[in-house]
């Protein structure tokens, strides 16, 4: 049998989980980004110098607060004002100008808007394009410009890989056929478990615990019980998430599969 040359389609037929493998975030910072989309586009772009120091200065207040960010581009067909979408996690602020110095001057508004951001990175890997198109264009069918394209999300193994907001929560695997479910999920603020690979506010174990236990939150605390365990205290209840680390091919450029962890259910 032949391999597939996608590693999302790879990773799908290894029954390699999602849950627990959102990046750790507390910010995302979306810039609207009209320039050539290269392989690493946040950080080879022609954006000027003043923005640049803008953009730095933006996260750096941020961290200031000890709260972890992520800058990423994003785009629409639409050609009017450009926008910085800041996703918190109370919320979503947008700010709009008619060019990045005008932007940095500009106030944020807070919207209580549900927005989704599909990776459609291709020049990143080939299962981001391949993927992620057929889910942003079915997305905008239903929400029209709520949804936006954006650059790598992280785990390309996982397209098409959709962020929701507010607060964040990352899915993976998101097909055409699925959207609907995802959406519906989404537009009532629930989270939507058979694709969901985290909040990215919590840590991994507790991305998991939340998925894998069917508890609500809020997180109340997270122990290690071991270098491999965790118990996770919801408001809700408890649950203990193991991991163990596999091989899988991380991207379609891949030559041999790299490790990558994976959690579960403790077994006892």
């Amino acid at each position: 049998m032949t391999m597939s040359p996608f590693c999302s389609v790879q990773s799908r037929e290894a029954g390699e989980g999602l849950a627990g493998t959102a990046d750790r975030v507390d910010v995302w910072l979306m810039l609207e980004y009209r320039g050539a989309w290269r392989a690493k586009v946040v950080s080879d772009h022609d954006i000027d110098p003043a923005t640049l120091r803008w953009l730095h200065d933006l996260d750096a207040a941020y961290r200031a607060r000890g709260l972890t960010t992520r800058l990423q581009m994003i785009r629409q067909p639409s050609a009017g004002d450009l926008r910085l979408l800041t996703l918190t996690g109370d919320g979503v602020l947008v700010r709009s100008a008619a060019d990045y110095a005008a932007l940095a001057a500009a106030p944020d508004r807070s919207t209580n808007d549900v927005h989704y951001f599909v990776c459609t990175h291709g020049s990143r890997d080939l299962c981001c394009a391949e993927f992620g198109m057929p889910v942003y264009r079915a997305l905008r069918e239903r929400v029209g410009d709520r949804v936006w394209q954006t650059s790598h999300l992280g785990g390309h193994r996982f397209a098409a890989n959709v962020l929701v907001t507010a607060p964040a929560v990352l899915y993976g695997r998101v097909t055409p056929t699925t959207v609907d479910d995802l959406w519906q999920a989404s537009e009532h603020h629930r989270l939507y478990r058979p694709l969901a690979r985290g909040r990215t506010c919590y840590e991994p174990a507790a991305q998991a615990a939340e998925v894998l236990g069917q508890l609500d939150g809020p997180i109340e605390r997270t122990e290690q019980v071991d270098a491999r365990r965790w118990r996770v205290h919801f408001s809700s209840g408890s649950v203990e998430i193991e991991s163990r680390e596999i091989l899988s091919m991380a991207s379609c450029g891949d030559t041999a599969p790299k490790p990558a962890v994976i959690y579960a259910l403790a077994s006892g």
